[in-house]
């Protein structure tokens, strides 16, 4: 069992509530209780305590659209309009570098970037997306994936 006890926690329900002096408990990796911090310490005496001031607790955020492996392509031409940047910048590019460890990296990076801030779950559509799910999977992210279709 771990507590997490932040200055502010901020739940999906109900909607609009902020509450303070409360503790997330965690078991086994699943949220198994929110609730007041004299209530959490006097269930759990004995469990690991992660003090958290100054810090808002929220649910984790979903990125609905992305193109994961393309953090390899950040930079690139980003001063074009979108037709020239993906007609003389993107589509040249990987044709050139887009293949299965090209998606492996790009999406493993994209995910670690994620996960910093706070995303634990990625809408992706790319080529390859079997390599995306590998990435994910190797940082325990959920993500639906998709294919490219033009």
């Amino acid at each position: 069992m771990e507590l997490l006890r932040a200055q502010w926690v901020i739940p999906v329900n109900p909607v609009n509530v902020v509450l303070t002096e409360h503790t997330v408990a965690i078991s086994q990796g699943n949220i198994v209780a929110v609730l007041p911090n004299s209530e959490a310490l006097q269930r759990w005496p004995t469990a690991k305590r992660t003090e958290l001031p100054g810090k808002a607790l929220i649910p984790g955020l979903v990125n609905l659209h992305s193109h994961a492996a393309m953090s390899l392509l950040r930079g690139t031409g980003d001063d074009m309009p979108l037709e020239r940047w993906l007609s003389e910048r993107i589509w040249p590019l990987e044709s050139q570098l887009v293949g299965p460890e090209f998606v492996y990296d790009g999406a493993l990076l994209a995910a670690h970037e994620m996960l910093l801030g706070g995303i634990t779950c990625f809408n992706d559509m790319y080529f390859f997306p079997e390599q995306c799910a590998r990435a994910a999977l190797a940082l325990g992210m959920r993500a639906t994936l998709g294919i490219v279709v033009f």
